[in-house]
């Protein structure tokens, strides 16, 4: 069933391609409007997202502090987040109850 996300600001990132920039095309046909999308390279970003009506670009490492801190104006009244992109670690990660995963 599709849902209607009108006038509803969305993020997704990983947006250059595969499943986010599906995601962003699908949430603009659903009404959602500003989308901002994001990815690492801001070229190859620019280019998959053209046809994107009023899509708000943002190119840099989502795992950046300094990223989010310079993307939250953009970001508005933020109702829906497709978290997307990947990063990979050869390190512990921390859980959330203070363990770690190798």
């Amino acid at each position: 069933m599709p849902h209607d996300f009108a006038h509803q600001t969305a993020l997704v990132t990983g947006a250059a391609s595969g499943i986010g920039l599906a995601t962003a095309r699908l949430l603009e046909a659903s009404g959602a409007t500003p989308i901002v999308v994001t990815d690492w390279i801001g070229e190859t970003l620019k280019s998959a997202t053209a046809e994107l009506k009023g899509a708000v670009r943002l190119a840099g490492n989502v795992a950046d502090d300094g990223f989010w801190l310079a993307a939250t104006p953009h970001l508005g009244d933020l109702r829906l987040a497709v978290v997307n992109a990947g990063v990979s670690s050869s390190g512990a990660t921390l859980t959330s109850d203070g363990g770690y995963l190798l």
